[in-house]
């Protein structure tokens, strides 16, 4: 996509509404976003989620279409609708190939304009919502987001939640709905972004003919007047069952059309944007006191934040916060070092391009900044503003809003019943931190690390995959398999923790000469494990994909494995084991997944256990990692724009020629479990949590794409009959979602649903009643065409991305289905009606399902 915001049509219809539009023609895809300027932040008191309710209920039926039709027809379509509600704006969008724009647009304005508002829905969306709510209480992560909200803008309304809470969400009632909504959705309140492959002309023309025009009306006495938020410090503590702990903290900002926001975003990187920041370089890497920590800018209309999340390793609440606030105090002392800035600027150019890599991403981008700054073209200006800063002025800013009586903090302590410590106390523990002396100059820097031995090696046996894309973006992705395969009870997590020391230190850099190398270049390197394979990953901008290249494959090749490096993942990922428990959803899929692949590798937790993981020494790490990870047989794809030809050689040159023993395969057997089998575990939470999982062929015996098309089939993104009978139909939960997972020696077909705890017999019938008809030719005929065009079309609309082209390029090839992206979609297509059907007969019965289920 070569064209970006530069050549943006911007237009404001005679019904008021603003049109942004993008047109490009590298690629068959169209991306619409229609914002509506009216979220959490417009509402009363006695009304907290009134918006939200609206997202819900609009999606009830239109004048043309019905509630399953709307997801229905755009699935058919290939491609894929939803919605979302913020504090300033509910946004509705949808994303599908470019020959069905009319369908879009037809859509989004109907949704917005002529909703039915059937009071046979009102009740049991509600009903839904509740179940919405219940579902974000059991998560702590969203529960102690919304109480900092809550503490850092107290008495204005961004500091309700935009679900609202449940009795202001059961006092709705339908006339109030209709009435709000008469209010806020008219066309001056309305940004509609189109971007992708599209006529302009056209467009401009099929939105006035179906938009009608509101009555005129005074904008401003409907908008809430913006009030400066009050000072002081603030705080509130989160005691509950947990696993974790936790601290988040806030200091308030002005808005995000405010001068000092470049300043500000810098700011939040330096202190906390990544690796290379003081926060990290401190907390995590010098001190283990965290095992992850971050601060980033959270911009709004109205007022901003800075935001900075710790997960403790051992509950150190008072060392953590002490260490944040000094750090945070030097901040405020003297300006950022040249390297910081630098380092900072590329960061910031980085994430916006990345933002803008799809369609979509672009789309979202020029809503975003028309409805919160009235500029869509305000990333231009922001972006040389961030180029043009000096460290001077970024210090000024943390001087003006870097203080304690700004900050407002809320924790979350394990198993605790009371908070560590009282707000006063709290209060002077801060104060007293931020008038210390500097806890270090400038960022922490660790020793470089001692030369590796013989410099390892990938092997001379490879498949290289190169392919050239129009996206600003390269990926290069490495997979090899083993994954979980190389694993079992005695020393399972090994490889997790092999991958996570990966990047902490190579033969030539120390952690944070490699972290510097690749905040440089634009570079996010990323590690991951899977049942039956290993993937490795590294997005940059093209424009620096050589040097990526070489980059990737020190990381990989010439990885140094320390004492102080392993001693730390390891004490992280037993964190991490641990705070698994706080997921009923990660929980009741590990309990799933325990009874479907008894005595086999697949059946363990790709994390490792507490045990396995406190055994394991740095000498085992380091083998396994070259003897049973590196010496496989590996695949690596590149995409960028650049020629292919070019990026052939640059590997070519770098590749040694050397080559490491192949390990032998290791040699599974399956255990059947007991037929039928329910496994069944308590919980604290409020709602229920279910996955139905069956056993199914490994990916060679070709039967993934019947399982494939009836994920499709069942939930869709919203259009499938199972989703909709539970959701749409009865009310009955508010996730309900499939999952078909292809492993090279075997597979798993599951479904989630999290309902309440009354609803799950109804839910656990339903889902019977809907799978027994699966097997059904006439059933399975009427559904089989939507399906496809689903999967196809979001298949394709992903392959914008450079990373999904290359994981697809190198995963295909590893399991034998060449390196072609059209694999997929000619293997989706060729799926007939008694292929599904027969899968359903061999693999999905009852007898052969296991059910798993948490409850309270």
């Amino acid at each position: 996509m070569q064209r970006r915001m530069q050549d943006v049509e911007k237009v404001v219809l005679p019904s008021g509404m603003t049109l942004l539009l993008l047109s490009d023609d590298s690629l068959p895809v169209v991306a619409c976003q229609l914002w509506v300027k009216v979220g959490s932040g417009y509402e009363p008191s006695h009304e907290v989620g009134i918006s939200h309710f609206i997202e819900h209920l609009v999606f009830k039926g239109t004048r043309s279409f019905s509630a399953e039709a709307l997801n229905r027809e755009v699935e058919s379509a290939g491609g894929s609708i939803n919605a979302f509600t913020s504090m300033d704006v509910t946004g509705y969008h949808v994303v599908l190939p470019k020959q069905h724009i009319d369908l879009a647009l037809k859509i989004l304005i109907e949704l917005v304009q002529v909703p039915t508002f059937p009071d046979n829905e009102f009740d049991r969306e509600k009903q839904v919502i509740l179940e919405e709510l219940a579902e974000e209480e059991d998560n702590n992560e969203i529960t102690l987001g919304q109480r900092l909200f809550n503490s850092a803008f107290q008495d204005d309304p961004y500091a309700n939640p935009v679900i609202g809470y449940k009795h202001t969400v059961t006092a709705l009632t339908l006339p109030r709905i209709k009435a709000f909504f008469k209010a806020y959705y008219t066309p001056p309140r309305m940004v509609l972004a189109v971007a992708g492959d599209f006529d302009i002309q056209t467009v401009k023309t099929k939105v006035s003919k179906q938009l009608h025009a509101s009555p005129n009306r005074d904008l401003a006495a409907i908008d809430r007047e913006v009030q400066p938020l009050k000072p002081g410090f603030r705080w509130d503590w989160l005691c509950k069952g947990s696993e974790e702990s936790a601290i988040e903290i806030a200091f308030r900002l002005p808005a995000m059309a405010h001068q000092h926001t470049a300043y500000l975003d810098l700011a939040a990187n330096i202190l906390g944007g990544g690796e290379c920041s003081r926060l990290y370089q401190q907390l995590c890497e010098k001190d283990g006191l965290v095992r992850s920590i971050d601060a980033t800018y959270f911009s709004q209309r109205r007022h901003s934040l800075l935001l900075i999340r710790a997960l403790l390793t051992d509950g150190d609440f008072s060392q953590v916060y002490n260490k944040i606030a000094r750090i945070c105090q030097e901040m405020r002392d003297s300006a950022p070092s040249p390297e910081e800035m630098q380092l900072a600027k590329v960061t910031v150019e980085k994430d916006l391009m990345f933002e803008t890599e799809t369609y979509e991403g672009i789309a979202n981008n020029l809503a975003f900044y028309e409805t919160t700054v009235d500029d869509c073209m305000w990333e231009r200006f922001y972006l040389k503003s961030v180029m043009a800063a000096k460290a001077k002025e970024v210090g000024k800013v943390c001087q003006a809003y870097l203080r304690p009586d700004n900050i407002a903090t809320v924790g979350l302590s394990p198993t605790a019943l009371k908070p560590p410590f009282k707000a006063d106390e709290l209060e002077k523990l801060l104060v007293s931190a931020f008038n210390s002396k500097p806890v270090s100059p400038k960022p922490c820097v660790v020793d470089p690390p001692q030369k590796s031995t013989a410099g390892r090696r990938l092997q001379q046996q490879a498949n290289i995959l190169i392919r050239s894309t129009a996206s600003p973006i390269a990926t290069i992705f490495l997979t090899m398999p083993g994954g979980l395969l190389c694993e079992n009870q005695h020393n399972n997590g090994i490889g997790q923790l092999a991958l996570a020391m990966l990047a902490t230190a190579t033969s030539t850099q120390s952690a944070l000469q490699l972290a510097k190398s690749m905040t440089l270049l634009g570079a996010e390197f990323e590690a991951s494990l899977g049942r039956s394979s290993i993937g490795l990953r590294m997005d940059l901008p093209s424009r620096y994909v050589e040097s990526g290249v070489d980059l990737f494959l020190e990381v990989v090749a010439a990885a140094v494995f320390q004492q102080p490096a392993f001693a730390r993942e390891k004490v992280f990922q037993l964190q991490e084991i641990r705070s698994q428990q706080d997921s009923f959803e990660t929980i009741c899929l590990n309990n799933l997944l325990s009874q479907l692949f008894v005595d086999h590798p697949y059946g363990l937790n790709p994390i490792g256990a507490t045990e396995s993981v406190d055994r394991l020494t740095l000498d085992d790490v380091s083998k396994h990692y070259w003897n049973n990870i590196l010496s496989q047989p590996w695949t690596l794809a590149v995409v960028s724009s650049q020629k292919p030809e070019q990026v052939r050689r640059n590997l070519e040159s770098k590749l040694p020629g050397q080559s490491l023993p192949i390990a032998a395969a290791a040699k599974t057997t399956f255990t059947e479990h007991q037929d039928n089998k329910r496994v069944v575990a308590t919980i604290p939470g409020k709602k229920a949590y279910l996955y139905f999982g069956w056993r199914t062929p490994a990916v060679s015996q070709g039967l993934w794409p019947a399982l494939e098309v009836l994920t499709g089939i069942l939930t869709g993104f919203g259009g499938g009959k199972l989703y909709h009978r539970l959701r749409e139909e009865l009310g009955l939960a508010y996730t309900v979602h499939t999952v078909a997972y292809h492993g090279s020696e075997a597979g798993y077909f599951a479904i989630q649903v999290n309902t309440t705890p009354d609803h799950v017999e109804a839910v656990i019938a339903e889902t019977e009643a809907i799978l027994a008809t699966a097997s059904k030719e006439t059933w399975v005929a009427s559904e089989l065409q939507r399906a496809k065009n689903y999967l196809i079309g979001s298949y394709d609309i992903e392959l914008q991305k450079s990373a999904t082209q290359a994981m697809h390029m190198a995963i295909n090839h590893q399991f034998g289905l060449g390196a072609d992206l059209g694999v997929y979609s000619q293997a989706i297509l060729n799926v007939t009606t008694s292929a599904v059907c027969q899968t359903v007969v061999d693999f999905l019965q009852p007898e052969q399902m296991v059910l798993s289920l948490l409850t309270p």
